[in-house]
């Protein structure tokens, strides 16, 4: 610890630009936080052990953090460039937002002292989101490959029965903070648990009818393997196979498990295998 104490004092000094050896406390911790941060990403990225910190070069450890670094946010430039041309021609003023926000956070992000903060706000929602112990970078880093996942879903369908089935769910979907991909692969889910395509998305009073049946006969304990199972079916038909998409709708199924099962017991699935509206009260609402 002696050493790190060291080490902050001459973080310090840089952060300063050496007109003081003294910060306030909330700024000494922030920038404890940040070489923390940097040291660790330098020591799994060699695959050191953390006991090096009692004996190595700190000063020679932190650069290499930087650099790593440094290297790992161009990476997320061109991660985040890659979804800005992926996106879905869907408009969300949340989802446009964010992204505009996290290309202004190439040119706010302190990798020398506040490596683990990240300057921007990200406010639209994955249906998967990054847990809060990603920092800095590696939040936005994450934050994309979800939202790259989400996109590679959204493109598989027509664009305009995703707009229909959005504005059955929420009218005004250009203005509302929701999640674009989770209707639809909810929908999707759904005709995949009957046998049907997935790609119409609408789920009428017919689907709803089987769905009810093949979920009532299944014991309550089988549905969490019943959506499963359709969500693999699903990956099948989009052609998407690998573990991280897998994985990303294994994931709704778990969250979307309980909310199912509470409208099967109400005897009631149309809030969450939702029918387009009818154009005449869609057009009402313009």
């Amino acid at each position: 610890m002696p050493r790190l104490w060291a080490l902050l004092g001459r973080q310090v000094k840089k952060y300063t630009m050496g007109d003081s050896s003294s910060v306030t406390e909330e700024t000494a911790e922030e920038l404890f936080s940040s070489l923390c941060f940097t040291l660790g990403f330098a020591l799994r990225a060699a695959g050191i052990p953390c006991k090096t910190l009692l004996t190595g070069n700190l000063d020679s450890l932190l650069k290499k953090g930087q650099g790593l670094l440094s290297t790992r946010v161009q990476a997320v430039k061109r991660l985040w460039e890659m979804v800005c041309r992926t996106s879905p021609r869907i408009q969300n003023d949340f989802y446009r937002d964010t992204l505009c926000g996290i290309g202004k956070s190439f040119k706010k992000y302190d990798l020398y002292f506040f490596a683990d903060q990240y300057p921007e706000t990200v406010d639209y929602p994955l249906i998967n989101p990054v847990p809060e112990s990603q920092k800095g970078i590696l939040y936005a880093e994450e934050y994309l490959k979800r939202l790259q996942i989400e996109n590679t879903l959204l493109n598989r369908f027509d664009e305009k029965k995703i707009i229909k089935l959005l504005e059955s769910c929420v009218p005004d979907y250009r203005g509302m903070c929701i999640n674009l991909c989770e209707q639809p692969m909810i929908n999707a889910l759904g005709r995949a648990l009957i046998g049907q395509s997935i790609f119409p998305l609408e789920i009428g009073e017919k689907e709803r009818l089987c769905l009810t049946g093949i979920l009532t006969d299944g014991r309550q304990e089988n549905h969490s393997r019943l959506l499963s199972e359709a969500a693999r079916r699903l990956c099948s038909e989009l052609h998407r196979e690998d573990a991280s998409t897998v994985s990303y709708l294994d994931h709704l199924c778990q969250d979307f498990l309980p909310r199912m099962e509470s409208a099967l017991s109400a005897g009631n699935l149309s809030n969450v295998f939702l029918s387009f509206l009818p154009e005449n009260i869609i057009s009402s609402w313009e």
